[in-house]
């Protein structure tokens, strides 16, 4: 090998060591996110207002500094407009600050007619999703949207995991928001109720398989669809105030919030695994890595998703 090319390897390697943390793991910097603030700001205005007042008007700030000369948004700060991002900031501004933000607002929704609509989203579920925001907000007709029957939850997993995965609890709460905007009548409104009852049970197998109370896997924009949801499914408090308490620890001093939050388990993994490729697995520095992932599986199995023990999940230990 050419030396040049082994003295830049070494070189990186010993970058990348000098920023390992002492427990073997590194740090993975994220850039904040339009969904994950617009998310947090919507959840905490529904379900924790009155303390979370500081909170969801620096997010309300962050939004508007965040949008684009065309009037949408991307995924952060910044990037190109994209359809996703500027359906959900248009109607949490509409629906948290629908009177400082009006001219943010229509200068999104311009936006969102010119790049198609939701109608112009290729994912079915997300077209949804984004219909069942902007609906909340007053913006879009939510009457028309198929009805998510939460009552299938109360078959095997085994007929609905496979299909459901990793969607599962982003379907549990749009199944308690739309539920809620509709008031089904008569038997419809019995398997709502049982539907109720097993979305609930399934969201705490998820939340009980976390690191963190309330994560929901580490994603700050699912947790607050889930903590919305669950307030609208009038769940117990104690499962409202998990969720609104880890959004409110994830929030940053700008206003803004991460889309993820568990991402030092990934990081350190691709790290370690490449500097294992360019020879360095008998580095004791890299041993602590190893050693630091090795204590990160899971010790008990996931009977919502089937897994065995030994596994990782995103938010590091458990």
């Amino acid at each position: 090998m050419d030396n040049r090319v082994e003295t830049s390897i070494a070189q990186a390697a010993e970058a990348l060591f000098a920023a390992q943390r002492s427990n073997g793991s590194w740090p993975n910097h994220r850039p904040t996110a339009v969904l994950g603030t617009a998310g947090a700001v919507a959840a905490l205005r529904i379900a924790d207002p009155d303390r979370s007042g500081g909170p969801i008007d620096r997010g309300v700030r962050w939004l508007v500094s965040a949008q684009n000369p065309d009037g949408g948004w991307g995924g952060v700060a910044g990037a190109p407009t994209q359809v996703v991002p500027t359906a959900v900031a248009v109607a949490v501004l509409q629906l948290v600050a629908p009177d400082a933000a009006r001219e943010p607002v229509g200068r999104g929704l311009d936006a969102l007619a010119s790049h198609g609509g939701v109608a112009s989203l290729s994912d079915p579920g997300m077209t949804m999703l984004m219909t069942m925001f902007l609906g909340s907000a007053g913006l879009a007709d939510l009457h028309g949207a198929r009805r998510i029957p939460l009552e299938l939850l109360l078959l095997p997993p085994r007929l609905w995991r496979a299909r459901l995965s990793f969607r599962i609890a982003p379907c549990v709460a749009m199944g308690f928001i739309q539920a809620h905007h509709r008031r089904p009548r008569g038997v419809q409104s019995l398997f709502d109720r049982l539907g109720r009852r097993a979305g609930l049970r399934v969201l705490a197998q998820m939340e009980r398989g976390e690191h963190r109370p309330g994560g929901y896997g580490g994603d700050n924009w699912l947790v607050a669809l889930v903590c919305i949801g669950l307030v609208r499914a009038a769940a117990p408090r104690d499962a409202i105030s998990r969720a609104v308490d880890y959004l409110r620890s994830n929030a940053n001093v700008d206003g803004s919030w991460h889309i993820m939050q568990g991402l030092d388990l990934i990081g350190s993994a691709y790290l370690a695994r490449g500097l294992a490729d360019a020879g360095f697995a008998a580095d004791p520095r890299w041993t602590r890595a190893a050693r630091w992932l090795c204590e990160c599986r899971q010790d008990e199995p996931s009977p919502l998703f089937g897994a065995p023990a030994g596994g990782w999940g995103w938010e590091g230990p458990r």
